[in-house]
């Protein structure tokens, strides 16, 4: 995997993020690809931003990153789940 941030979107309803705000820091997730290799991430950092914050999904030099991001407090901010790939 090439090092940059790939980042995924997801409502919080009944099914794809709806236990995101459940996580912590140092919790690891693991995600396959489309050939089915895995690929570990670690939580490094978990943020309530505002919906027009975009500051957090830039790539930071030398790392690879998976930033998940879902609605929380009624729409009014964005849950921000930014890991690490382990290798």
């Amino acid at each position: 995997m090439k090092n940059g941030n790939f980042c995924i979107a997801g409502h919080n309803y009944d099914t794809i993020f709806k236990r995101l705000d459940e996580l912590e820091i140092g919790d690891e997730f693991e995600i396959l690809d489309k050939d089915n290799h895995s690929n570990q991430y670690r939580i490094t950092e978990m943020l309530s931003i505002e919906p027009t914050d975009l500051t957090h999904l830039k790539p930071e030099e030398g790392k690879t990153q998976i930033t998940l991001i879902t609605c929380e407090n009624y729409s009014t901010t964005r849950l921000l789940v930014k890991a690490e790939i382990q290798k």
